[in-house]
């Protein structure tokens, strides 16, 4: 009888943990709230309970729906940001996860700019991340996060596809 594949994986960790001598202590999962998004949250989830490490939720408020909202209503800085710890516990319930285990950070601006930026601020030690895997000219219109905060980070970054192979 062959091992399950969940022991294969903690035996993987134990090893890399050893070989490596790999230490965790801030993981960052940006999120956009979507399906593939949850994926990410999972991965970081089962890494931070294996280091011993803290997860960090991180939801990008773009500039330009929010100036879209301010010619109709005016809004503060506190309620934008209650608006966007509200998705977020929304999100974190939909899928299931522990949620005061996890931090919840509602940033404004450029997405990439803000999670690059919160990465040096805060010492995140990796980003997990999944990509929503555009082609064509869906990629061209709307470009890959992913991919810009990958070239730019400062630590390593967990790419993870939508459509492929999941082993947590």
């Amino acid at each position: 009888m062959f091992p399950s594949c969940y022991f294969l994986l903690e035996l993987k960790i134990t090893y890399l943990r050893e070989l490596l001598m790999l230490q965790l202590n801030t993981i960052l999962v940006p999120t956009d709230c979507s399906i593939h998004s949850k994926i990410s949250l999972r991965y970081a989830s089962r890494l931070a309970k294996e280091f011993g490490a803290s997860v960090t939720l991180l939801y990008v408020d773009k500039q330009v729906e929010r100036k879209k909202a301010k010619t109709t209503a005016v809004k503060s800085e506190n309620v934008w940001n209650c608006e966007g710890q509200e998705n977020l516990k929304k999100f974190l319930k939909s899928g299931n996860s522990a949620e005061n285990d996890i931090d919840l950070v509602v940033l404004e601006g450029e997405v990439v700019a803000e999670i690059i930026n919160y990465t040096k601020n805060k010492e995140v030690d990796l980003i997990v991340m999944s990509s929503h895997g555009y082609k064509g000219l869906a990629y061209s219109m709307k470009g890959s996060i992913t991919e810009k905060v990958t070239r730019y980070a400062n630590c390593p970054v967990l790419c993870l596809k939508n459509n492929g192979q999941h082993f947590i």
